[in-house]
């Protein structure tokens, strides 16, 4: 089973705080998470899996993070995958009242998420100098495309526009030839996975110094710290870098089914050549050496797939799994979902979100796995948790219905 092996006392030397659980680390620490999209949720997803409380502010018409692809009961499957285990607080906050309350939840708050252009959060009241003037133990993240400096600063910025500007696009070239975008949201993911990090070390600081600190995370230094080794690659061949590292690395079509197949050296393909029946191609002056099956990768994988065609996928992973050659099925989500490694390892949770019906998650590395249908796996509708955060906040039953009336808070379930 992925995630955490439970904690047992035993273990350690050293003494927990009285009530703290070491399979959720961050319980106690509260989050506010002003944010939409990918990038910033998808940090505040992670931590909430370690168990923080994170409450998801969004403004009377929601995320639009909410609204990608086909929706379900008010989100979509994007959505729902990024903002699980959080409470969801919905209101005006271009209205005075909203952006009082704002401030006063950012006043109790361990972490601030944010990814708005520079200049909106101070515009708001949350700016990270106001916000740690009342709050110095704040670890505040802003969020952005590129940063708070330089000619792009103001610019709108998303996975896609990032992975143009960053390269990524251009090297992730099809068999046609030309520049492709990652469809998954690649850089989004890195900059969600990377703020979370910077987010562990802040917490981590404060616990030796008391203080809190700005954190700046962008789109462009996640596509950076993406690509490093490209990017070197890149500039040590002026330029011509080769379009793969090592040669075979392919997807092969076979009688029924597609294979990745990979040699990272030239004994591995020395040993795929001879299960292939083809040991005279080791042999070739041209692919004899990792540096001619780079420069002869067309040639090469054209005699390959030559062979490839003759047996099944199936049959084909037998004889590899036998001599140890690296390979996979090509699977589409549902394969990989019954792939029989995934099941015995526990990768996802399924569970039953309202709308959607019963969902795989995947479990977060690290963390304590998630249970089926526990609260840690529910994504909340836009504003589900309005009156409780508000209760919690010393709003009266009288006040919070005022704010209902005036079109400054919203809640699913409020007439």
């Amino acid at each position: 089973m992925l995630g955490c092996r439970p904690f047992r006392k035993e273990e350690s030397g050293a003494m927990a705080p009285q009530g703290f659980d070491p399979d959720f680390p961050f319980a106690g620490l509260k989050v506010l998470e002003v944010a939409q999209g990918i990038a910033a949720p998808g940090a505040g997803a992670m931590l909430a899996a370690y168990g923080a409380d994170v409450l998801k502010v969004e403004d009377l018409a929601g995320d639009w993070a909410r609204y990608l692809g086909r929706r379900f009961d008010g989100l979509c499957a994007t959505f729902a995958a990024n903002n699980r285990g959080k409470r969801a607080l919905a209101m005006n906050l271009r209205s005075p009242e909203g952006r009082d309350l704002l401030a006063r939840l950012a006043g109790k708050a361990d972490v601030l998420i944010e990814n708005f252009r520079p200049g909106i959060v101070e515009k708001m009241g949350i700016g990270y100098d106001a916000v740690a003037e009342k709050n110095p133990g704040c670890v505040y993240v802003s969020l952005t495309g590129f940063g708070a400096e330089g000619p792009y600063r103001q610019r709108a910025a998303t996975d896609s526009i990032v992975q143009g500007l960053g390269g990524l696009i251009d090297r992730n070239r099809g068999c046609d030839g030309l520049p492709h975008k990652v469809e998954i949201p690649a850089v989004d993911l890195a900059a969600g996975t990377n703020a979370f990090q910077a987010i562990a070390v802040a917490l981590y600081a404060r616990e030796k110094t008391g203080r809190g600190r700005h954190v700046s995370v962008t789109l462009l230094q996640a596509a950076a710290m993406l690509q490093a080794g490209r990017i070197v690659e890149h500039v040590v061949t002026d330029g011509h870098p080769p379009r793969q590292l090592t040669v075979p690395s392919n997807v092969f079509a076979t009688k029924a089914g597609r294979l990745v197949v990979v040699a990272l050296n030239d004994d591995q393909f020395r040993r795929l050549c001879a299960l292939l029946g083809e040991a005279d191609m080791a042999d070739d002056a041209r692919f004899a050496s990792d540096e001619g099956r780079i420069a002869n990768e067309a040639a090469l994988v054209a005699l390959l797939a030559a062979r490839f065609a003759e047996k099944t996928a199936e049959e084909w992973s037998v004889l590899f799994e036998a001599d140890d050659i690296l390979h996979a099925r090509v699977n589409d989500p549902g394969e990989f979902l019954e792939d029989p490694q995934v099941k015995a390892a526990g990768v996802f949770v399924w569970t039953d979100q309202p709308g959607m019906g019963r969902i795989p998650l995947p479990q977060t590395i690290g963390a304590a796995p998630l249970k089926a249908n526990a609260p840690e796996t529910r994504t909340p509708r836009l504003g589900e948790h309005s009156a409780e955060v508000l209760r919690e906040l010393g709003l009266g039953e009288a006040e919070i219905a005022k704010l209902y009336r005036d079109g400054i808070v919203r809640s699913p379930d409020a007439a």
